[in-house]
């Protein structure tokens, strides 16, 4: 094999590891429900939160290590949210459902 296929080859695989290591890498995270899930928003590096089936709604404050199930006293589906800070953020369902919480998710 001539000099010039060596280097070329050598230059392809340099280029395809170098691009592997600047894609994205995720880490599988459990959620402790079995629910379904519908709507994740972090404000923050380290809060977050998601919603889901049956009135799913959960938190989390170290990035999604570990999630804390938070009752928003409804069976209903929900299907998204928002929080525009970790404290205040707003949640909407099925059935008209529309909720605001101020503290976190907490009330």
């Amino acid at each position: 094999m001539p000099l010039r296929s060596i280097y070329f080859v050598y230059s392809i695989l340099l280029i395809w590891f170098l691009s592997l290591e600047g894609s994205a890498q995720f880490e599988v995270q459990y959620s402790g429900t079995n629910n379904d899930l519908t709507a994740i928003h972090f404000p923050d590096k380290a809060t977050g939160y998601v919603c889901g089936k049956d009135g799913t709604f959960l938190k989390t404050r170290d990035g999604g290590r570990a999630w804390s199930n938070l009752s928003l006293s409804t069976v209903d589906n929900l299907n998204g949210l928002y929080f525009k800070n970790p404290d205040t953020g707003f949640v909407i369902g099925e059935n008209n459902i529309f909720m605001k919480t101020m503290n976190g998710g907490y009330t």
